[in-house]
């Protein structure tokens, strides 16, 4: 059974499969930071740029609840092989910030053409995260920190001081064609939409998505604990189709579309 990429959507939809190309380094003494709270989406530029891009990512992917991004829930595809949305789910912190690539694009090549950040001919850019493990809530994963790639369109040194001040986190990690130019690079369910923070109390919350569709997200969990207990539950398949872009649909919705 293997985690399969699923939800290539919205802004990183443009993004190219290339080799990869330098950084400039901003430095993050992550030491001295004060314990954050959890921040309001209209004063956070990153939540904000999300939450505009999250309804455009929640199309037609089988994940109604993040528990359905818990490796303990398994789709099976026609084939008979049972895949998971995610690899891995993980609580952690944001330590630093780095800008990633930048991409061109025209009618002719919509894909994109991979260029430096710093490019003022780039159409959309990714940064990449550095992420500190504090707790591997589903799947495997072996180093405590992890680097996880992130499109994003606002201004870069707004957008990374308010990742840097973000909670604690949850991540639902996965491997995306998306950063195809380096390997080592993990990326986030709904393009970062689901980023789901962690108050000092335990408490859920996902200020990066509409709150309608948050609400709906965190319909089955509202806590930390109840995260932990839901990844503890016994595996469950759900019957799904693999579509012609790999990606992983609810077999009722496949059928409900196609008329079969």
């Amino acid at each position: 059974m293997k985690p399969k990429i699923s939800a290539t959507c919205g802004l990183l939809a443009f993004l190219a499969l290339v080799a990869a190309c330098g950084q400039t380094p901003y430095r993050t003494d992550s030491a001295t930071r004060p314990s954050p709270s959890v921040p309001d989406a209209s004063s956070n530029v990153a939540l904000d740029y999300l939450r505009g891009i999250s309804e455009s990512t929640l199309s037609s992917a089988p994940d109604g609840s993040i528990t359905d991004l818990l490796t303990n829930t398994k789709y099976e595809i026609q084939t008979g092989e049972l895949q998971t949305l995610c690899d891995a789910v993980v609580v952690g912190d944001i330590i630093d910030v780095q800008p990633g690539v930048g991409f061109t694009s025209t009618e002719e090549d919509p894909n994109g053409t991979l260029t430096t950040f710093d490019d003022s001919q780039a159409d959309w850019r990714t940064v990449h995260l550095r992420v500190k493990v504090s707790e591997v809530l589903s799947g495997k994963l072996e180093a405590s920190e992890v680097t996880v790639g992130l499109g994003l369109g606002a201004d870069f040194r707004r957008t990374r001081q308010d990742l840097l001040d973000l909670p604690t986190t949850v991540f639902f990690l996965f491997h995306s064609p998306v950063y195809a130019y380096d390997n080592s690079l993990y990326a986030l369910w709904r393009d970062g939409t689901t980023m789901t923070l962690v108050d000092n109390d335990g408490m859920l919350s996902m200020p990066g998505m509409d709150p309608a569709l948050a609400a709906e997200k965190l319909r089955d969990v509202s806590t930390l604990d109840d995260l932990r207990a839901a990844a503890k539950e016994p595996d469950k398949v759900i019957k799904a189709h693999l579509d012609e872009h790999g990606r992983i649909e609810l077999l009722s919705a496949w059928l409900q579309r196609t008329g079969g």
